[in-house]
């Protein structure tokens, strides 16, 4: 699979790849404006699970995020990459007991919770 290669343009196009369905998702999500996280199993790439936060942002209503980016450990894949997070500690908890979270993106969601 191209996101475990160690090709510098393999990685590249992966991920452009991963970006790219992201941006279809935030689009499609867009107007509807919901006000709890909500997680889509297998959503990227038909492996990849992203759960989508409420931003508190009104022109992008949601920040989306890959919870497990196999292979890529120091990798956070954001849409919108500046995009804020409003989310409950408690949800965090239920995340990790539904889908693998890497670390760095669990502590980028508890560095965000309850406020």
């Amino acid at each position: 699979m191209a996101g475990h290669s160690t090709n510098p343009g393999a990685r590249e196009i992966f991920d452009a790849s991963m970006y790219t369905e992201m941006q279809t998702i935030e689009s499609n999500y867009r107007s509807k404006h919901l006000a709890d996280p909500i997680l889509l199993r297998h959503a990227v790439n038909n492996e990849f699970d992203i759960v989508g936060i409420p931003s508190g942002d009104e022109r992008f209503p949601m920040t989306w995020l890959i919870l497990d980016p196999h292979g890529k450990p120091t990798k956070i894949y954001k849409m919108p990459p500046d995009g804020g997070l409003t989310i409950s500690c408690g949800f965090i908890d239920y995340l990790k007991s539904q889908v693998t979270v890497d670390s760095n993106v669990e502590r980028l969601l508890r560095s965000n919770c309850g406020k």
